[in-house]
């Protein structure tokens, strides 16, 4: 099982979440975004998953072993 961290709720978190939820092989274990929005719209249908504002407590939570990031192409490198 690997254990997941998702950063980013907004156009394509939601379809990597899923994702994720239904992979067998994946847990999400938490989701990080900075819109209280959007934090409210996951904790609705990921009640099972810590929902967090902050990024850096995402990445850093014990026994997650990969971490998913989907941020604006605005914000790309």
């Amino acid at each position: 099982m690997i254990d997941v961290a998702l950063i980013g709720y907004g156009y394509w978190g939601p379809n990597l979440a899923r994702n994720f939820r239904n992979n067998p092989q994946t847990k999400l274990r938490v989701i990080a975004d900075m819109s209280e929005a959007r934090r409210e719209a996951a904790d609705g249908l990921f009640t099972d998953t810590t929902i967090t504002g902050d990024w850096i407590e995402a990445i850093n939570m014990k026994g997650v072993d990969a971490v998913a990031i989907a941020t604006p192409v605005s914000s790309h490198h």
